[in-house]
């Protein structure tokens, strides 16, 4: 089978009016305007929303409005030049793109231009424009409007020549149609003096124009289900850019099969191989374009979408508060709050109910995919140069060991730049190596919030050690709350739980599962006695009872040489407590090895000698030990 082009557009303006769908009310919008003599007409839209697209197709559509056009159009895209570079520019593109032949118009040189742009373009070069269009109107398509410097100066004088023809009797009128949205803010900066002109966003398509989009470029050899048009959409909300993405990647991908039935498994088979990975750098301009309020919230609008999040009720900006942000400067409150306005504003948002979700799901997926909040919280850090003063200043006074220096100097940061994290975890450890624990925790919790898995092991031996301290200075019950928080942090810490353990213990006057300390043990004085006179007679005596009675407790307490003192007989007897279940491979030997070393912890100098040279064999007997 021979080679099958792709009949979808994507990465340029759209010029075939065949593959162009929609917009049919923004081209009448259009004319009306123009028939009404207006004489500036303000088109502005979203980036990748398809402006240039708008102003390729306007002379074939309005051909298509009416018998008689008596319109000439000329697209010219505009960058930030001075005045007389401009005009000299758009000079020659009206001259070429009227087809008109240099030796019938008299191109003012660019000298002249330099010198009066005014009257090189208006008085000079438009009269004779004009003779070779049988004085049509000339409309000015201007792209990129808003990157242009002298745009307010440009249309103050068409409004201006315009008047003086209209003085003079002359029946030649200059239309200008300036397109604004390559900066988000464009639109603002026209409307002080242009605010009366009629203006209209270039937005969305409707539900009809998106789905011709999808079907007719390749009706004759693709389909589509209409569970796969339903995903697009859904995927796209008719954003005409990213719904060429998905079908262009979407054809691609049916010719390389020769499967050429559309199925919405398809669509999601490629959302992340092949649309997102095709469009990286658009997505980026998509995002790059927002200010940094705008861009943290959208974001974090993007995040609250995610499945972990079903069930909560967190707006937006409580989500960056969880993340202990802190509003301040860029972040104040009223600040965010008119972020969130133009985000909406600008369509990169849609309320729904209390809280905001991404419009686009496709631009969602992959801010999901490419960016970390918490990184980009990170990143705030380096847009604050006073606070990245301090800070680096605060490093060189630790590396000098100037401690609190630094201190004071992070704190500076802090105060400049609430949310520079590297500056608020460096302070938490010199608050900890300074053994002011409290400040540190302070430092910590705001850095755990931020960044779990960055900060948990900081803020866990901050707890630690504040729980250390109180126990030092006897307060076990401050000394308890850290170390139950360490535990709250992380539920297998093990030095945390022994030291609650021993808490309790020093707390606790009784002994749940665990033997008696002898100066706690009560009763059993018939058991004592027997002991004592079994024990003077070179006795012996057998003590049994049930599982949990107390036995080991006993013989513990039978051990314990401040009770033989008591009983004048600590200075004839050793007495060794020996656990026999703990001894694996039970034998006379290693019995008595056992017993010997117990015995060596209470005896003098000699006897510890004679001891270890009986444990020098490697088997005890009968006769060794007698």
């Amino acid at each position: 089978m021979s080679y099958i082009p792709n009949r979808y557009i994507i990465g340029r303006p759209i010029t075939e009016p065949d593959k162009f769908f929609g917009r049919q009310d923004l081209f009448q919008f259009i004319y009306d305007n123009l028939n009404n003599n207006e004489t500036i007409i303000l088109l502005f839209g979203q980036r990748r929303i398809g402006k240039t697209s708008v102003l390729k197709q306007v002379s074939q559509q309005i051909d298509k409005l009416v018998q008689h056009n008596k319109y000439s159009f000329v697209n010219f895209e505009l960058a930030n030049l001075s005045l007389s570079d401009v005009l000299y520019e758009l000079s020659e593109t009206i001259i070429k793109s009227l087809k008109l032949s240099e030796s019938e118009i008299e191109l003012p040189s660019i000298t002249k231009f330099k010198q009066d742009p005014d009257d090189a373009f208006f008085r000079i070069l438009l009269p004779q424009i004009y003779q070779r269009i049988d004085h049509n109107n000339l409309v000015l398509l201007l792209d990129e409007f808003d990157v242009f410097e002298n745009g307010n100066e440009f249309l103050n004088s068409i409004r201006k020549i315009n008047s003086i023809w209209k003085d003079e009797g002359e029946v030649n009128k200059l239309f200008c149609i300036p397109v604004l949205g390559k900066l988000l803010d464009g639109k603002s900066k026209f409307l002080d003096n242009f605010d009366h002109a009629p203006q209209s966003e270039i937005s969305w398509l409707d539900e009809n124009s998106a789905t011709n989009l999808i079907i007719q470029p390749a009706i004759d050899i693709l389909q589509y289900e209409e569970d796969a048009i339903r995903e697009i959409l859904q995927l796209s909300a008719g954003h005409p850019f990213f719904t060429q993405a998905i079908y262009f990647a979407a054809f691609g991908e049916a010719r390389n099969s020769n499967e050429w039935v559309v199925k919405n498994s398809d669509i999601e088979k490629i959302i992340d191989n092949k649309v997102i990975k095709s469009i990286q750098p658009s997505l980026e301009g998509f995002l790059k374009a927002l200010p940094i309020p705008e861009k943290m919230l959208f974001l974090a609008a993007a995040q609250l979408q995610e499945p972990e999040f079903d069930n909560s009720n967190l707006t937006v900006i409580e989500l960056l508060e969880k993340y202990g942000l802190e509003k301040h400067g860029l972040f104040k409150q009223d600040k965010l709050e008119k972020a969130l306005e133009q985000l909406i504003k600008w369509h990169f948002l849609e309320e729904n109910k209390s809280s905001h979700k991404v419009k686009i799901e496709l631009v969602r997926r992959w801010l999901i995919k490419k960016y970390s909040l918490k990184e980009l919280i990170y990143e705030l850090e380096e847009f604050d140069t006073d606070a990245n003063q301090y800070y680096e200043k605060a490093r060189k006074e630790c590396d000098q060991k100037n401690i609190r220096n630094a201190i004071e100097l992070y704190k500076k940061v802090l105060k400049i730049n609430p949310n520079h994290f590297t500056a608020l975890s460096n302070l938490g450890k010199l608050y900890l190596d300074s053994q002011d624990f409290s400040e540190a925790i302070n430092c910590y919790n705001r850095c755990y919030k931020l960044d779990t898995n960055r900060h948990k092991e900081s803020l866990v031996t901050a707890h630690l050690r504040y729980g250390e301290y109180w126990k030092q200075q006897n307060n076990l019950n401050l000394a308890k709350r850290e170390f139950e928080t360490v535990l709250t942090l992380d539920p297998q810490h093990e030095q945390a739980r022994q030291q609650l353990t021993k808490l309790r213990d020093k707390n606790n006057p009784y002994s749940v599962g665990k033997p008696v300390p002898a100066k706690k043990f009560i009763g059993r004085k018939d058991a004592l006695t027997l002991a004592t006179d079994q024990i003077n007679s070179f006795s012996y005596a057998i003590f049994y009872g049930t599982k949990a009675i107390g036995k080991t407790s006993f013989l513990q307490y039978l051990a314990a040489r401040e009770i033989w003192e008591t009983q004048d007989l600590s200075k004839n007897y050793f007495f060794v407590y020996l656990n026999c279940k703990l001894i694996s491979n039970f034998t006379f030997s290693v019995f008595w090895k056992e017993i010997l070393n117990e015995l060596i912890k209470s005896s003098n100098d000699s006897m510890q000698a004679e001891i270890n040279q009986v444990l020098r064999k490697s088997v005890l007997d009968i006769a060794v030990i007698s």
